[in-house]
């Protein structure tokens, strides 16, 4: 019985641990989260810019 209140003891304590790590995670997480939003809108406007541009590229070559 000693045996089986340490195993969940233990148990208990590793979930604990999990928990925080989880929250501490998830914090940093939201931390981080503006900069990489904001650097994957600049990659999005970047692309957009190229596609805009050969889109405008075929549209001469057709006019041509």
């Amino acid at each position: 019985m000693d045996d089986l209140k340490q195993t969940l003891e233990k148990l208990r304590e590793e979930l604990a641990s999990a928990g925080k790590r989880l929250a501490d995670l998830a914090e940093k997480g939201k931390a981080e989260l503006p900069g990489a939003a904001k650097k994957i809108d600049e990659e999005y406007k970047r692309m957009q810019k190229l596609l805009d541009s050969a889109v405008d590229k075929l549209k001469q070559s057709v006019r041509k």
